[in-house]
């Protein structure tokens, strides 16, 4: 046997240790988007006519071909894996 192989075989799996570390890993995922989303409601509730105004500032087709180029961006990448 090489040396590699050894390794393999007494390689040491925390399973345990694995699924707390994932389990944790999303509530603080929960807890900083929960947050952000809620932070989000509380200033669009109080601040309901400033809102407004800025979404008729924005440009539908600006929008429009920042999407189509982003998505054509990520499909491209994900063609090449």
């Amino acid at each position: 046997m090489n040396h590699r192989s050894e390794a393999t075989l007494s390689e040491h799996k925390d399973y345990t240790g694995a699924k707390l570390g994932m389990w944790l890993f999303l509530f603080t995922e929960i807890l900083l988007f929960g947050g952000l989303f809620l932070l989000y409601s509380v200033y669009r509730e109080m601040h309901t006519s400033e809102f407004h105004e800025a979404g008729l500032e924005m440009s539908k087709t600006i929008g429009a071909v920042n999407t189509i180029r982003k998505s054509g961006i990520i499909f491209n990448q994900s063609c090449k894996h």
